[in-house]
């Protein structure tokens, strides 16, 4: 993308969504929502068992999903200029998340769903975002938001980790529904072994 290969990497378990599929498109709509206006989806992945579970059954629903997109810091474009560096990119979006402890971040959008018309089959609401952690690599944020699809209404969380990669901003995103075995912690080590590898391929 924007002349060049990046070379990404996948967190483990996790296999890349075809965006042809149906799991695909439903997927790559829902990152394209949350990231609309403000940059562009590259890819979307998925827990590779929970895949092969959807196979077998449609009704089933994917629980734990990412996705890579790029950023748009400075207008239409993911690319900086000439000569920022990582960590003044890591620096700059840092500086434009808010600072939302992550236990707080989903009070704001619990609001938010009593809006939503339970008649269209997929929905979503819009997505509050919160400062977490930074290191030398990249700046990572919690977010939370709402999948709604007919009747069901589900909490999602997410970390996300954005850094530079060859003069590309980009974001990698890991979601999980709402859940006692789901917590931003857990979702912020896996992240870090994922920018830790996507640093290391695109210096």
């Amino acid at each position: 993308m924007e002349g060049r290969a990046l070379n990404l990497a996948i967190p483990e378990g996790y296999c890349v969504l075809d965006v042809d599929s149906v799991m695909g498109k439903e997927w790559y709509a829902f990152q394209e929502k949350l990231i609309e206006g403000r940059g562009a989806v590259i890819l979307t992945y998925a827990s590779c068992a929970e895949v092969e579970q959807r196979k077998g059954n449609p009704d089933f629903q994917i629980r734990n999903h990412g996705a890579y997109v790029s950023i748009y810091p400075f207008g239409g474009s993911a690319v900086v200029p000439p000569g920022f560096s990582r960590q003044q990119a890591v620096s700059f979006i840092s500086s434009t998340i808010p600072r939302i402890a992550g236990d707080k971040l989903g009070e704001d959008i619990n609001a938010r769903i009593q809006k939503v018309d339970s008649e269209k089959p997929f929905q979503l609401s819009e997505l509050s975002i919160g400062y977490l952690d930074e290191d030398q690599d990249a700046v990572y944020a919690g977010m939370v938001s709402w999948v709604v699809r007919g009747a069901s209404k589900t909490r999602t969380i997410g970390v996300g980790g954005f850094t530079l990669a060859l003069d590309i901003v980009v974001s990698t995103n890991l979601y999980s529904d709402e859940g006692p075995d789901t917590t931003f912690g857990g979702l912020l080590e896996r992240q870090r072994k994922v920018i830790k590898e996507l640093v290391a391929r695109n210096p």
